[in-house]
């Protein structure tokens, strides 16, 4: 049985439009889209336990007198006090299932059992290794295959197992579990960026050092792929004590594992790391824009940024900059207006704070214009004042992430006032969801597929009023989707479906069966 036969890999549909998990029925207005359908099953089924065999045993004969009695000796191995634990990594052809990221589900712990026997049984035969040392720590995805981390010790860094290695592969392979071409390789993590933290736009590097007792020819690769043939993002630079990679310009999309490989006779000598950019710094302001009358006042002036500090910049020594209670990063200043500056144009700057090497990216600082005038026809204490067509933005409620448009009507009486023209808001989980999404490796899908669906489940009133929330959703489904693309989700089985009723009608539902 191969992990084929315990799943089948999530369908995305292009052009899904469904607010996934929702456990209610519930209506959104407004909203047009077509049926749409997301179908993901999966079953256990018995193991093979009968393709682990057991081991030879000798019974031992006794031979019973009243004159002799017989003793016997054991030897132990002993352990080298400059004993060594090897790093490794097998390359399993199959597909890899996000239930092997759990090591409380019965297929961990079947795929473990299984590979930790036949490693011992292939490797105690060889010189200096020491026996029951196998250790499986873990497996991962690989470009749709299983990789395989587990360690060994020996009392020699030069352990040749290469003949154990091929008794290895034939064993698993009888097993029901076949090895790719090239499986094996020792492999060590460790720290190859010389930041701490990398942020969007940034050039990367990565520097290799080859260790004295390895010998072979360097090669860099990127998520399982050759990164020397894409000069426009990659820069390699050899040297006589290893390679640096140059990234340029990154992203959230170069996000995965980055892995020096030093190919040698016997097995390839891997440094890897697992390489996370940050999320794409987003400041946003309560306004960019706003008249106020030529009188002496004090408007307050709000930025935020997701997760990152801020600060005002260039401000009169007389204003004042507090902590805002709408949310964690966000600020308020407190620009006193003066009468006598009638007609005035000033321009305020919030930009990330402590950060002065991201300066020059355009993520790192907004503007808000404040402008003081005599004549108006609407005029409002967070929105200021203006002419009858003239256009503002403010901030969404409580709870939802984005901005709301205003503009200046004339009422039937000729009076003017603000009136809500534009909402593009979107329900503040979901957006921390979406930024997550864009960041986030294999083997934390499952968690964060049950944390979209609580949270679904939790803001469905809100959600099913917001078509910006709904298509955010969308996004990160799709996002789920480009990520999911060579493995199996191992969930039960779940149905949910998207209908669209007279054009303008949407209904949302969810199926479950076990």
């Amino acid at each position: 049985m191969t992990l084929q036969d315990t799943g089948q890999t999530w369908k995305f549909l292009k052009g899904l439009t469904v607010a996934i998990l929702l456990m209610h029925v519930c209506v959104v207005k407004t909203l047009d889209f077509r049926e749409t359908c997301i179908d993901s099953r999966f079953s256990y089924t018995d193991w093979l336990q009968h393709h682990i065999k057991k081991r030879d045993t000798v019974k031992p004969t006794t031979t019973t007198t009243t004159t002799t009695t017989t003793k016997t000796n054991y030897t132990l191995q002993s352990i080298h006090p400059l004993s060594t634990v090897l790093q490794m990594s097998m390359r399993i052809n199959q597909i890899f299932e996000t239930s092997l990221t759990n090591k409380a589900y019965p297929k961990f712990k079947f795929y473990e059992y299984l590979i930790k026997i036949a490693i011992e049984n292939s490797y105690k035969k060889l010189l200096n290794y020491i026996q029951g040392s196998v250790n499986v720590i873990g497996f991962r995805s690989g470009s749709g295959s299983i990789i395989v981390d587990y360690t060994i010790t020996a009392n020699s860094s030069n352990l040749d197992v290469t003949a154990a290695n091929t008794e290895l592969n034939d064993t698993l392979a009888a097993a029901g579990i076949p090895l790719a071409q090239d499986a094996f390789a020792e492999t060590v993590e460790t720290i190859l960026t010389t930041k701490d933290k990398l942020y969007p736009l940034q050039d990367v590097e990565l520097r290799c050092t080859r260790p004295n007792y390895v010998v072979g020819t360097i090669k860099w690769s990127v998520n399982d792929k050759d990164p020397a043939g894409n000069s426009a993002k990659y820069t390699i630079i050899n040297n006589d004590i290893g390679s640096t990679l140059i990234v340029k310009a990154v992203s959230e999309s170069d996000n995965g594992r980055y892995s020096c490989i030093i190919e040698r006779s016997t097995l390839p000598y891997i440094q890897w790391q697992t390489v996370s950019i940050q999320p794409l710094p987003n400041i946003y302001l309560d306004k960019t824009y706003i008249q106020l009358q030529c009188q002496g006042q004090t408007v307050k002036l709000t930025c935020c940024a997701n997760g990152y500090p801020v600060e005002w910049s260039g401000i009169p020594d007389d204003d004042e900059v507090i902590n805002s209670a709408s949310g964690f990063g966000c600020i308020t200043l407190q620009h006193k207006i003066l009468s006598t500056n009638c007609g005035s144009k000033e321009i305020f700057t919030c930009r990330l704070k402590d950060m002065p090497e991201l300066q020059t990216f355009y993520y790192s600082s907004r503007t808000v214009q404040v402008k003081t005038v005599r004549e108006y026809d609407c005029i409002n204490d967070m929105l200021g004042v203006g002419k009858i067509g003239d256009s503002v933005t403010g901030l969404c409620e409580k709870g939802l992430e984005g901005f709301i448009t205003y503009e200046c009507k004339q009422t039937a009486d000729l009076k003017g006032v603000w009136t809500v023209v534009q909402r593009n808001t979107v329900v503040q989980a979901i957006k921390d969801l979406e930024r997550r999404s864009e960041v986030l490796f294999v083997d934390e899908i499952p968690e964060f597929m049950t944390d979209l669906s609580n949270t679904a489940v939790q803001s469905n009133t809100v959600i099913t009023e917001s078509a910006d929330t709904v298509q955010t959703i969308v996004d990160i489904l799709n996002t789920i989707a480009s990520i999911s693309q060579t493995i199996t989700i191992s969930q039960p089985v779940m149905k949910v479906c998207v209908c669209s009723f007279y054009g303008n009608v949407l209904l949302i539902y969810s199926i479950y069966a076990n």
